[in-house]
Parts: structure tokens; sequence; C-alpha cells
């Protein structure tokens, strides 16, 4: 820990310094405090501002908002308002975080609740796509199988679990 004994060196001259004052006492003082605001920089670091917790409490508001609200029409903006942020810091923390896109993430998280449904209860498909945000059945028929290889009336009669990973 030689640093230590270099801020204790510098200290003990600024004490040096306080008693005998000369006429470039004051430009001593700067250059030792000087010396030892770079010791203190070099060797102890600050803590900084956290920003994986910045990230992980945005990307906490976020997906409470998806699952709150998965049934509406979410737009990017009002998933960036969820968390008091602008569009484009929304997609960054998504892709930082989960390496994909908030619509990514919405259409996989609306297609593991209509695989819930499927399995769990006799409701019509077109009932279940549109009670999951799916507002085109076309649009909900080619997102299932492109995620599970199943038609989702197939998925239903064979009670498949692949969205379950």
């Amino acid at each position: 820990m030689d640093w230590c004994k270099s801020i204790l060196s510098a200290l003990s001259r600024l004490a040096d310094l306080e008693n005998r004052k000369t006429e470039f006492y004051v430009y001593q003082v700067l250059c030792l405090l000087s010396t030892l605001w770079l010791e203190v920089c070099k060797n102890i670091q600050a803590p900084s501002k956290n920003t994986d917790t910045v990230m992980s409490i945005r990307m906490q508001k976020f997906l409470r908002y998806i699952s709150e609200h998965y049934e509406e029409d979410i737009s990017l903006d009002s998933l960036a308002k969820s968390a008091n942020v602008s569009k484009s810091e929304c997609l960054r923390c998504f892709k930082a975080s989960l390496q994909t896109t908030p619509y990514k993430y919405l259409t996989q998280y609306r297609l593991s609740k209509a695989a819930e449904l499927l399995k769990n209860s006799d409701e019509p498909i077109r009932t279940i796509a549109d009670s999951v945000g799916f507002r085109q059945i076309s649009h909900f028929g080619k997102s299932f199988k492109e995620k599970t290889g199943f038609s989702p009336r197939d998925y239903r009669k064979k009670k498949v679990t692949l969205l379950d990973t």
C-alpha cells in the first residue's frame, strides 16, 4: 500500500508548510493538494452511478406494464411512459437486457398466455387471440405457428408445452 504512505507523506508535508509559511506557501499547498487528489483518484474507486440498477428498475417497470396490459393495444410510447423514459431509451433497455425489442417481447408474452389458455380452457381460438391482444386472428395464427410449429387448433389438440421455454 505504497499509495497510502504517499498520501500520509503529503499530509505531513502540508502540516509542515502550515508551520513554516514562505512566500511560495500557496503554490506549494496547491501542488501537494493536487498530488493528494491524484493519488486518491488513482487508488480509490468511487461508487459510480450504477446503470445496471437503473436499467433493471426500468425493465421491471416495463415488464410489469406489459403483464398488466398485454391484452390491450400497447404502443412504444405508452411503454416508455410507464417508466418515464424516451422511446429510444426503452428500446435500448430491452436490447441491452433481453437482446430483443419491446414488440418481440410483447408478442412472445402474448403467445405464452395464449398457449396457457389453449391448454387450459375451451374458449374459441378467436376469443383467446383477442383476449391476449391479437386483434387479427390471421396474425395470431401465423405468429403462433412460427413459435410452436403448430397451429393454435393443433396445439390445443396435442396440449403441447413448447412455449414453456
